[in-house]
């Protein structure tokens, strides 16, 4: 019987990396828990799911938050997971307070764009004009503010899809391998599952394996820190749900 996994990384390539005797009992299964805790840590840091899933969000964008000050004339939402996929379009609809349809149609995809690794939608927001101050004219050429005091939605997928396996065997065997994920961030993986088998490994572990496996962990936080979200100045979602797919 075939199953859906969530592990992303090569039993193969952890063996390899850590130099692990491939005569151990029970050798896959301590390596697929290993790789799964080391992507809960790398799912914590970039603050994501990494499993692919469904998501739907919904925003209301407040133009007065912040003290109405959007840095580089954007209104930021910060998605509730990042590692956006492209094979599905992300569809993003707006509408007036308790007025949100699933009919309404999309945005103008000229008025946002998607850090898709970080999950942040950068949505235009148009300086406010002072009728008493500003000629009528240029009121009215004036860029017009279309998500300011709207209720924004988003529809997107994001992360991959993981290794299927038949686990009537022992131990499982691979039917198909997992998408390819991006190779910093397989890297990142890998490099914080030797952490999690220098914490498992009490009686025999020596300091110069704890040493070697703090090294390969600040590794993987080096590896992530360019994709981190920058959390200031973002509206969080009001609701949200995924469904892993």
């Amino acid at each position: 019987m075939s199953t859906q996994t969530d592990l992303l990384v090569e039993v193969a390539d952890v063996v390899t990396r850590m130099q692990i005797d491939q005569s151990l009992v029970g050798l896959a299964e301590v390596v697929q828990s290993a790789i799964l805790a080391a992507q809960l840590q790398v799912a914590t840091v970039l603050d994501t799911i990494l499993s692919k899933q469904q998501v739907t969000a919904t925003f209301y964008v407040d133009r007065d938050a912040f003290s109405g000050v959007h840095p580089g004339g954007m209104y930021r939402l910060e998605l509730p997971t990042g590692l956006v996929r492209t094979d599905v379009p992300l569809v993003l609809t707006v509408g007036e307070l308790f007025n949100l349809s699933d009919q309404a149609p999309p945005a103008d995809t000229t008025t946002y764009r998607v850090d898709l690794v970080r999950g942040i939608v950068y949505l235009q927001a148009a300086a406010r004009l002072n009728p008493f101050t500003v000629g009528a004219g240029n009121i009215a050429s004036a860029q017009l503010d279309y998500y300011g005091d709207q209720l924004v939605q988003v529809v997107y997928q994001s992360g991959f899809k993981g290794i299927v396996q038949d686990e009537t065997q022992s131990p499982p065997v691979e039917i198909t391998p997992a998408e390819t994920i991006p190779d910093w961030l397989y890297e990142a993986i890998l490099c914080f599952v030797p952490i999690i088998f220098d914490s498992s490994q009490v009686t025999n572990r020596n300091a110069e394996a704890a040493t070697q496996a703090k090294r390969a962990a600040d590794l993987g936080l080096a590896k992530l820190a360019l994709y981190v979200r920058n959390k200031g100045m973002a509206f969080r979602p009001n609701d949200w749900f995924a469904t892993p797919l």
